[in-house]
């Protein structure tokens, strides 16, 4: 890569610089992240594909059967767990002397691969076409659930359970893929948060709707027709996928040929293939030894000979990642907060899975009920899970996401609880019923919030890591958990004669990791509640501005502008120290009494003109910050307060031009988007729309005596995104689904910097009204006013 020299100034300040080779889109970005708490002077690994927002379908049928084809893959995704799981038994009679350790092979399998492939397809998608990615996945299921149907002539099952693993590499191409393809088509909105809740709440349905065909052609026709049938429609939705998914989700016409530019096999790297062979051969190999234990014995070498080469294996996975140039798991994003997350998605999951196959093992085996009256037992779950989601949705703008995934723990605690204590002769109603019901609020919970928690904790240019990384924990902690549960099982059966004991067993396993994940929640609320009482604790002693403005009551507007926990953060950050410096003295400005007053302790007048000396001296050495930006719309605050007019109007203007510089000026860009080559969270994003709209209304309120005067700013658009609500932004928990547009929000509740927002767009057309000379829309004008 061609490399750019970058001019050393005194502020430490560098503007940001680019460095692309020739004929190929931009592979790295190097600056000094001013909004990143995690790093400092770091080159950062973004934009390996040039993706930009797709076309949403033009018809509502074409929208329909766009949207139809692509919740399949979470649909299809969930009915191949179930396709093993609900008819378990019924597939191990078709083999003889199967053993119980191998029914779990069905499921584990298949998850296993599921999960491993999740991360290197979402990469593939960038680089190749998340369309082409879906198309090829669906295929590759397809292809895989027509060969395990035939599994049924092999004399074990060894080629089926093959065949099974084959199949969750197809689900690992496509739902990352499927996530990718609705977050470029939809803009974030009220739209956006529709379709990815009916692409949520097909999960549940894939699992018990197409459960009950399962259950139906097991027990009435033959259990190959599943996947025989499971084929036919997988190759239907990647023809259905070819036509319907909108062409412009492939990568440029020209961008399939930056991975032969520049070094020979420059591929391998953008791939980082290093790094998926060992990761893959490590989760795989530790995987296959945990679920082979129980029907081998862990005496036979090659158990734990596989074992420790997986655990080698992720070791020299971790070295790669370090020396990659575009690693699959960056270092940066190993943090405290993202063990702590992890760690408990993996407790609840993993007891969720081993209660769902052990709840069809007691229900089929003990009890004898058939897989269609099991599934008809579990069918409360899928209507508690929408439930789940909608109080999700409402409880996340309300409450700290780790206080959600305590609910989740405290969910699959119960649940586990209730399956593991069942008495075999007891009515449905009083237990299993209740599990059906309270299970769900674990599911449903914890995904959310642990998306939320893993993107808080993240670099910014790695948010897009977060949802993929949950998806993969969740699957590969099924897989593996479902090993730990048939090891204590075969151990505690008297040799298969008291099945009922080994299944309690196992299920009391799952009881202790939904214990454990509770506890670990707990303590990270602890944690997490002690650094921010610290933080806030650390105000007024390291800056004394900010405890000025929260004493003197400027909080409410201040921090409107300025995000109160990343000011903290920042300030220990040598590289940014003078802007961040000059941002601290125009808060104390703005709180400082009238010049003519006087305090006695501080000469106003002396901290004013210093301040604009210091601001003038930045944007002079070309200093390209979002701090210096604030600390201009401080400034112009304060002149506008003191009624120093005609030196507003200059900052203001001065502010318009500078924003523009740092491209904060564009409301309508998709700059919320998650996946690879996003370089800020929400919250910046949000910090960076609030400072434009406030210039946007200085603009306009400095002019409103003389209208026809030009304006520094274009006028805003209904296409342009309005500020989130205020408790979303000081709460840290944006999301994408919460920006609206002008156009949508005229009778949302909202916050009250967003009607801010709404009454700049008003006062705009105001003065467009008076300046136009139309007298006959004075009443109009002056309404708006």
């Amino acid at each position: 890569m061609a490399s750019v020299h970058k001019e050393e100034i005194a502020l430490e300040s560098p503007p940001l610089t680019v460095g692309s080779d020739k004929g190929s889109g931009p592979d790295e970005i190097e600056f000094e992240a001013e909004d990143d708490e995690n790093a400092i002077n770091r080159r950062i690994s973004v934009a390996i594909s040039t993706h930009s927002m797709a076309k949403r379908p033009e018809t509502l049928l074409h929208e329909a059967c766009f949207l139809f084809v692509v919740s399949m893959a979470q649909f299809l995704a969930q009915t191949g767990l179930a396709i093993s799981v609900i008819p378990a038994h019924i597939i191990g009679q078709s083999w003889e002397n199967v053993q119980d350790g191998q029914l779990s092979w069905f499921a584990a399998a298949y998850s296993l691969t599921s999960g491993t492939f999740i991360l290197v397809a979402g990469r593939l998608g960038d680089l190749y076409g998340h369309r082409r990615l879906f198309v090829i996945g669906f295929f590759w299921y397809g292809l895989w659930s027509l060969l395990a149907g035939f599994g049924v002539y092999g004399s074990t099952p060894t080629f089926f359970i093959v065949c099974r693993a084959f199949q969750g590499i197809g689900t690992g191409l496509v739902l990352p893929n499927a996530v990718a393809i609705l977050g470029r088509t939809y803009p974030p909105g009220r739209r956006k948060e529709l379709v990815f809740s009916l692409f949520g709440a097909t999960a549940p349905a894939g699992f018990n709707v197409a459960g009950v065909f399962i259950a139906l052609l097991a027990e009435r026709v033959w259990w190959p027709w599943s996947y025989w049938i499971m084929a036919i429609y997988c190759w239907s939705l990647s023809v259905a996928g070819f036509f319907v998914i909108p062409r412009s989700l492939d990568p440029p016409a020209g961008s399939s040929n930056a991975l032969k530019t520049g070094r020979k096999f420059d591929f391998i790297d953008k791939i980082d293939i290093p790094g998926a062979f060992f990761g893959i051969t490590g989760l795989m190999f530790i995987n296959f030894s945990w679920n082979q234990a129980p029907i081998v014995g862990w005496s036979n070498p090659y158990t734990y000979i596989l074992l420790i080469i997986g655990f080698l294996s992720l070791g020299v996975f971790a070295f790669v990642e370090r020396k990659a140039k575009f690693p699959l798991l960056p270092t940066s994003i190993f943090t405290g907060d993202l063990g702590w997350t992890l760690s408990c998605i993996v407790a609840g999951w993993a007891s969720f899975g081993i209660g769902l196959y052990y709840y069809y093992q007691i229900m089929e085996i003990i009890k004898g009920d058939s897989p269609l009256l099991a599934i008809a037992k579990w069918s409360p779950a899928p209507v508690m899970g929408v439930v789940a989601g909608l109080t999700t949705a409402y409880l996340l703008s309300r409450v700290s996401p780790s206080v959600i995934m305590f609910m989740a723990m405290s969910g699959f605690l119960i649940g586990s609880t209730l399956i593991a204590t069942l008495p075999i002769h007891q009515t449905y109603w009083a237990q299993t019923f209740v599990m059906t019901v309270i299970y769900p609020f674990g599911m449903d919970m914890s995904f959310p919030a642990g998306c939320i928690l893993l993107s808080n904790s993240m670099p910014p240019e790695h948010q897009g890591l977060a949802a993929s990384l949950i998806a993969t924990t969740i699957n590969y902690s099924i897989s593996i958990s479902l090993g730990f549960a048939g090891t204590i099982e075969t151990h505690l059966n008297r040799k298969g004669s008291d099945l009922l004991r080994g299944y309690r067993a196992a299920l009391y396993f799952a009881v202790s990791l939904a214990g454990f994940g509770m506890i670990l929640t707990m303590l990270f609320m602890l944690v997490s509640w002690k650094r921010s009482q610290k933080a806030n604790g650390d105000v007024t002693e390291h800056c004394p501005a900010v405890g000025c403005a929260l004493e003197r009551g400027s909080y409410a507007f201040i921090f409107h502008v300025v995000k109160l926990a990343r000011l903290i953060g920042n300030r220990y950050k040598l590289e940014r120290r003078s802007e961040l410096g000059l941002l601290i003295i125009c808060m104390q400005l703005y709180c400082e009494p009238d010049l003519s007053s006087g305090t006695g302790t501080l000469d106003v007048n002396v901290l004013y003109h210093d301040a604009k000396r210091l601001h003038f001296g930045m944007e002079a050495a070309g200093v390209l910050s979002l701090r210096l930006l604030q600390a201009g719309i401080l400034i112009a605050l304060y002149e506008l307060g003191q009624a120093i007019y005609p030196a507003a109007y200059l900052t203001v203007g001065s502010c318009a031009r500078y924003a523009t510089a740092i491209g904060v000026d564009k409301l309508t860009d998709n700059e919320t988007s998650i996946g690879y080559g996003n370089t800020r969270t929400l919250s910046e994003v949000e910090e960076r729309r609030r400072a434009w709209w406030i210039i946007l209304f200085l603009d306009r309120f400095l002019n409103i005596s003389n209208p026809g005067r030009s304006l520094a700013t274009k006028n805003p658009t209904f296409n342009d995104f309005l500020p989130v609500d205020d408790k979303l932004w000081d709460d840290g928990t944006v999301k994408a689904s919460d920006f609206y547009t002008i156009s949508q929000a005229f009778t949302l509740e909202m916050g009250m910097f967003s009607r801010f927002g709404q009454a700049t767009y008003m006062l705009n057309q105001a003065l467009d009204l008076r300046a136009e000379g139309m007298r006959w829309l004075l009443s109009p004008a002056i309404y708006l006013l």
